[in-house]
This record gives structure tokens, sequence and C-alpha cells, in this order.
């Protein structure tokens, strides 16, 4: 497809480096996931979309990460497979389709995965209600990796209450 960033290989890092950097973030717990463990990451950013894809896998291993240039291929992604994806998270801003169109899209796919709004603009400025969208959580950029690693935790944790509760 065109646009797409999909299975972003990690850059790589010493062992040395791996455990200087896994020590400066706060203790993290490991997190154990319902299978499918892919997360969608829909972005106009190339650079954003590798780097986020980067830290994603780095630090909430073992994710397959898809990324989406365009809002239209991942919303043809999640129409193909609605039940592969843990989490999506999107730009607010995108040349192509705005992140809340965007998100309207999703919770008629799929209702019940927790996704993440990004944007770089001030909240208030874009008449932002994170529950009027149906944003799990909304994240002001540039965020830091350790909030950012945190709040995609928060939201791989709601999936995995969501899924377990449709098991039982």
């Amino acid at each position: 497809m065109k646009g797409v960033i999909s299975n972003i290989e990690p850059r790589s890092l010493s062992r040395s480096d791996y455990f200087l950097q896994r020590q400066s973030l706060p203790a993290m717990q490991p997190h154990r996931r319902i299978s499918p463990q892919t997360v969608l990451l829909v972005d106009d950013d190339p650079d954003l979309l590798i780097s986020l894809s980067d830290a994603l896998r780095f630090w909430l291993a073992p994710l397959t990460i898809e990324g989406y240039l365009s809002p239209y291929d991942a919303l043809h992604a999640l129409r193909e497979a609605p039940d592969r994806y843990l989490v999506i998270a999107t730009d607010f801003r995108m040349p192509q389709m705005d992140g809340v169109t965007f998100l309207r899209g999703v919770r008629r796919l799929c209702p019940n995965i927790p996704t993440i709004l990004m944007t770089a603009y001030d909240l208030g400025s874009c008449y932002l209600d994170t529950s009027t969208v149906g944003a799990y959580e909304t994240i002001r950029k540039p965020f830091e990796r350790e909030e950012m690693i945190a709040l995609f935790e928060r939201a791989l944790h709601f999936t995995d209450q969501i899924r377990t509760q449709r098991i039982k």
C-alpha cells in the first residue's frame, strides 16, 4: 500500500546503551498482552512514525507497529482486520483528513479500541474534548518519551481488560 511504514526495524543499540536508557526511565513492569499485538500509528510525518515506532518497539516489546502516512490507508487496514489492533494513535492535523474525522471512522469500525490523539496545537483552540471525539486520551506534541510510553501502557492495559471481559 502506498504510504505504509510497516514493521519498521528498530535502530540498533549496543547492550550498554540499552541498559543506560532503560535505567533512565521510571520503573515499568512488563505488560502481558492478549494476542494480537499490533499498534496502529497514523501521522503525515514519516520521521515521527519511525521514531515513535522505534520507541514503542524498544520499550514495550514485543509489539508489531504499523505506521500509515495516510488516514485513508489506515482505515482500509482497520476495515480488513478490526480485531488485529490493540491501540490506535493518530495525529490531529493531517492534509488528507483530520484526526477527529479519522477517530469517528475508527469508532464506527472498532468502538472498543483505545485511541490516542496526538497534536502540536493548543488543546483548547482545537475545540477538542477527548470524550466527544471518542479518544481514549489526547497528548500534546512534543511529548516526553516516558509520558508517551506510560500512555501506551495504560491504553494497552485498557485493551486487555476489555478483551478479557469479552472472553469471560
